[in-house]
């Protein structure tokens, strides 16, 4: 039993459930009759249960070794065990909406064959949890190999569950999707940001040295939307009372208008940000960025720095470098998200959004006053555009990739009920769960004698823990060490695969298990090295979208090993290409940081 039906089994423990009913359909298969707001219903067809596992299986579609079956439905399991028995490898995520289903189907006498296969998992929806349960089977790179089967009735008689997972599970693939989107753009682009991202962190402070310091005051996070010119002018008198957060985007603009922003994020890996802060006076406003933050951006920021960890793309790579568990901050994709990350982290409550339109509104694409392009700032619509709910209950013009951003917003509101999320955005799409309400009255409400005001140099005053630059060069060199070490390793693997010569379709050699075992070794050794992973990305994609790197059912034992040797010679080959790069990268790092020269 996998851990996801583990969960969902004990977590019906000690609940009173409804007493549900088994019955015997018409051709002596289990069919499970409901209580549905007083009337008997079956979940299936109480004459011919065959008749419904034959559709299902149909619309379920054509599917590979690789696909990842996702099944909204239980009932009394008869069509899973019909989907486990034409499956070998498949995944199976069934998705059950009611719990007094799942109980009622503990009685049937295949109930336990289900629930102990490790390959089928098992959840009773809930809109908030249900992430969790796609986590378990669905990843970025076999979100474009997913099939998903209702079972019988089950989208009329729980439409409004079906309706629910339907949009939770396509938000949750489009989320796969942009990061695999963005892995394959920057793998590249972000291995070299890291490193001169090293360089950059000698001359910064470490973020764990101002956690909590603003416990409890409000802070404003400024972003760049087109609502952003209706009340920006209002924080100007108000900074002492007020941390005030700003999206690399909208820092000039505050000093424009005589803001000195506390803290500035940027998370962009992207070069156009260096626009954002390039010749701009800096007195009391520290930039807070990570280690895929563009370093040109870092580089021309002239005021003090702090770092957090990104560990997304890298892993705990950062740590063993730095010698240090460093904090990170909570993201979702934007720099925004980040923002609101850091202001939880400085122990900021309430949190106030302006600026964050998430839309088109007035069909622009930013305040005119942020837009840094030169060009025209009104919208063109097109296909990808389209109407959500705005803060007046109006309609809104916005796109995937913003009203993912927004989707974000609402999950951290849900998971994080202690944090007050107030939106003053005045404009732009509604964020669930935020409440609304104009700057103005946000200002009356906080801005009053009862709340004591806090220094303006507090979070300067506090870093004192800058990074050991020894420490730093040691690192580099035994992660240089590690990586020749591999690649050697790499080099042999390859050999390995290449000596695995199926002679006897009906057994396998002693010889091939002992190369087989070798090379397992070799990919835990792999594993171990986070530093290569986005340059591994590209070629993991291949192998899992490849049909010549794919099993199939009717594959024989020789052509599953001979593809098994084709990934492995392929994973190899890119993991010595990555070395490659990352080697001369980290002698030129320990190099610079030496000479204490800037960054390219």
């Amino acid at each position: 039993m996998n851990e996801i039906t583990e969960y969902t089994l004990n977590s019906l423990d000690g609940i009173e459930l409804d007493s549900y009913s088994l019955y015997k359909s018409k051709d002596n298969k289990n069919v499970v009759q409901i209580n549905k707001e007083g009337k008997n219903v079956f979940l299936g067809s109480k004459y011919s249960v065959e008749r419904d596992i034959n559709k299902f299986i149909s619309d379920i579609g054509e599917i590979d070794d690789e696909t990842v079956l996702v099944v909204f439905g239980l009932g009394a399991g008869e069509h899973i065990l019909k989907l486990e028995s034409i499956t070998k490898y498949n995944q199976i995520l069934i998705i059950e909406p009611d719990a007094n289903v799942i109980n009622i189907f503990k009685e049937t006498e295949y109930s336990k064959e289900i629930l102990e296969n490790n390959r089928i998992y098992l959840w009773n929806y809930d809109e908030i949890t249900i992430n969790s349960a796609f986590l378990a089977v669905i990843s970025d790179f076999n979100v474009g190999n997913i099939n998903v089967g209702i079972f019988s009735n089950y989208d009329k008689v729980y439409e409004k569950e079906y309706n629910s997972f339907k949009k939770k599970l396509l938000h949750y693939s489009e989320i796969c999707i942009y990061n695999m989107s963005t892995q394959m753009v920057f793998s590249l682009s972000l291995v070299k940001q890291f490193f001169n991202n090293i360089k950059n962190i000698k001359d910064s402070n470490y973020i764990g040295d101002i956690k909590n310091i603003y416990k409890d005051f409000p802070a404003v996070i400024v972003s760049g939307g087109p609502s952003l010119s209706k009340n920006i002018h209002l924080l100007k008198n108000v900074k002492d009372r007020f941390v005030i957060i700003a999206c690399s985007r909208t820092l000039k603009a505050l000093l424009d208008i005589g803001i000195d922003p506390d803290f500035v994020c940027t998370i962009d890996p992207g070069e156009f940000s260096v626009e954002f802060v390039k010749n701009l006076p800096i007195s009391n406003t520290l930039l807070a960025f990570a280690e895929v933050s563009n370093s040109k951006t870092i580089s021309e920021f002239k005021g003090k720095k702090i770092f957090y960890g990104e560990k997304f793309n890298f892993g705990n790579s950062i740590d063993e470098i730095l010698g240090i568990d460093v904090d990170t901050l909570w993201q979702g994709g934007s720099v925004a998200h980040t923002c609101t990350g850091l202001a939880r982290y400085l122990g900021c409550n309430p949190i106030i959004l302006i600026g964050q339109d998430l839309a088109y509104t007035d069909k622009k694409y930013h305040a005119d006053m942020v837009n840094f392009s030169g060009d025209n700032n009104l919208i063109t619509e097109d296909d990808d555009m389209f109407f959500v709910e705005d803060i007046y209950g109006d309609k809104v013009l916005t796109n995937k990739e913003l009203n993912f951003y927004r989707k974000k917003f609402e999950e951290y509101i849900e998971k994080n009920k202690e944090v007050k999320i107030i939106n003053s955005t005045e404009g732009g799409a509604n964020i669930n769960g935020a409440e609304v309400l104009k700057l103005e009255e946000v200002i009356e409400k906080f801005n009053h004698d009862g709340l004591n005001k806090f220094s303006q140099k507090e979070h300067i005053k506090r870093l004192d823990k800058g990074f050991k630059l020894e420490s730093i060069i040691k690192n580099l060199n035994k992660l240089e060490e590690d990586l020749v070490k591999i690649k050697k390793e790499c080099n042999k693997g390859i050999d390995y695969s290449k000596k695995i010569i199926i002679k006897n379709t009906d057994s396998v050699d002693k010889n091939v298990m002992k190369n087989f075992k070798k090379i397992k070794k070799i990919n835990k050794q792999l594993d171990t090295i986070s530093i290569i992973n986005p340059l591994l990305e590209p070629a993991i994609y291949r192998i899992l979208v490849n049909e010549r790197f794919k099993f199939n059912s009717n594959d024989s034992s020789t052509e599953k090993i001979e593809k098994i040797k084709l990934q492995t010679e392929t994973m190899y080959k890119a993991a010595i290409d990555g070395i490659d790069l990352v080697l001369p990268l980290i002698k030129n790092t320990v190099k610079d940081i030496e000479d204490g020269g800037e960054n390219e």
